[in-house]
C-alpha cells in the first residue's frame, strides 16, 4: 500500500469486526497509527489478524459524556 499515511493518526469505530476492522487494517498498512474503538476492546473470535499498527481500545461511543476524555487520552 505504500506510506501515504506515515505519521498520521486514525480513529476508527467498530473495529471488532467487519468494515471497521478492515478499514483500520488498510489505514495501518498505509502507515497510520490507528486507534480501533469497540465495545469489546479487540477483534471478535474468528476475525482476521490485526495489523501491528492498530491499537484496540475498549470504548462505548454511546456514552457521549465520556467522548472528550476518550479522545484526549488517545492523542496524549
Amino acid at each position: 500500500m505504500g506510506a501515504a499515511l506515515n505519521g498520521r493518526i486514525g480513529i476508527v469505530p467498530g473495529t471488532s469486526s467487519g468494515l471497521g476492522l478492515a478499514m483500520a487494517n488498510v489505514f495501518a498498512e498505509s502507515g497510520a497509527t490507528v486507534f480501533g474503538l469497540s465495545r469489546t476492546g479487540g477483534p471478535k473470535e474468528g476475525e482476521p489478524a490485526t495489523h501491528p499498527n492498530v491499537r484496540h481500545v475498549k470504548a462505548d461511543l454511546t456514552d457521549y459524556a465520556a467522548l472528550p476524555g476518550l479522545v484526549a487520552s488517545l492523542v496524549e
